[in-house]
């Protein structure tokens, strides 16, 4: 459990714990549903956002949203980016120095290529691509794939082919 602050650093009148089930003290504290005028949304960036609060329909997403060979963000949680794109062909060979990155794989057929192996993932399969393991993402035909990772990844443009 992490106890939230104002900006000030000083505890607001009710401190709002953020945990997986609510403790008794988020429970009693009234503030839990209101935020207090003291936050500021960087504190919390997960409070009081709607549009986090809306339902996703993935296929609807990828239909609307996503570039065919590029990501379009959808969602954030926490500090990951929650990302849908249309891949086909291949993408460039790279790494994330830092971070993992998750491919979930909605419809079609990714494989994801490793120097020395491929890993083919079908609709509803997933693999998680450890931090500085070099990788690129090959469909023969459109998959459509959920990715997420952290915001601090870069990653190759959609014109870095090979």
């Amino acid at each position: 459990m992490r106890m939230l602050k104002t900006a000030s650093g000083a505890a607001p009148e009710c401190t709002i714990w953020r945990s997986v089930a609510p403790s008794p003290e988020a429970q009693q504290c009234e503030t839990n549903r209101e935020l207090p005028n003291a936050f500021s949304r960087a504190d919390l960036p997960q409070v009081g956002d709607k549009k986090r609060m809306e339902k996703i329909n993935l296929a609807a997403a990828i239909a609307g949203a996503a570039p065919q060979n590029a990501l379009a963000e959808i969602a954030q949680l926490n500090d990951a980016r929650i990302k849908v794109g249309r891949f086909k062909g291949r993408f460039a060979w790279h790494s994330h120095e830092r971070e993992d990155e998750l491919f979930f794989v909605v419809r079609g057929r990714l494989t994801l290529q490793f120097r020395g192996h491929d890993v083919i993932l079908d609709a509803g399969e997933m693999l998680v691509v450890p931090a500085g393991v070099e990788h690129r993402s090959a469909a023969d035909d459109e998959a459509h794939v959920l990715v997420i990772h952290p915001a601090t990844t870069v990653l190759p443009s959609s014109t870095d082919r090979a």
